[in-house]
């Protein structure tokens, strides 16, 4: 058989189905865009809904300070790039595209840095605010978890080797 031969075998090989552990890291998949949501709209309106952006940004205001603005507004910008990340991450994972690990990876990648950065300059500018908080913790393990459990389960596995090969 020919090198030729070979190569047109592999492209016409049909990906596997879903099963095993796999189900797992798409059920994931799956709950992270609504998860994200969720924490989004219970956490921003209501900053513009109840005064508090008003607040924390006018100058004539008790409660002013000039960095509150900028960091909700950043954490906004990252929160909405995260929605779509993980918009896009589902679309590649059920048409099991051949990215989808890297880009899981990446995700992964993002969300414990974002988190940690995140949470590091609040504490340094606000040194009364804690620096692992709840929020913070939540979003590190479950990263961390990505990223050594289901990064390493998605670029060595069988099942995914043959199921992401669009």
């Amino acid at each position: 058989m020919d090198v030729i031969d070979v190569a047109a075998k592999d492209t016409s090989k049909e990906p596997w189905e879903f099963a095993g552990l796999l189900l797992l890291v798409g059920l994931g998949v799956v709950i992270s865009p609504f998860r994200i949501i969720i924490d989004f709209v219970s956490t921003y309106p209501p900053i513009f809904t109840e005064g508090t952006w008003d607040s924390i940004t006018s100058m004539n205001s008790l409660n002013y300070d000039p960095y509150w603005g900028t960091l909700i507004t950043v954490e906004i910008i990252a929160n909405l790039v995260f929605i779509f990340l993980t918009f896009f991450l589902l679309f590649l994972f059920f048409k099991k595209k051949s990215i989808f690990p890297k880009w899981y990876f990446i995700c992964a990648l993002a969300t414990v840095l974002f988190a940690l950065t995140n949470s590091y300059l609040v504490s340094w500018i606000y040194p009364s605010i804690e620096l692992w908080s709840e929020d913070t913790i939540r979003h590190m393990v479950s990263g961390l978890v990505s990223i050594f459990v289901w990064t390493p389960y998605l670029f060595t596995s069988e099942r995914a080797k043959n199921t992401f090969i669009q």
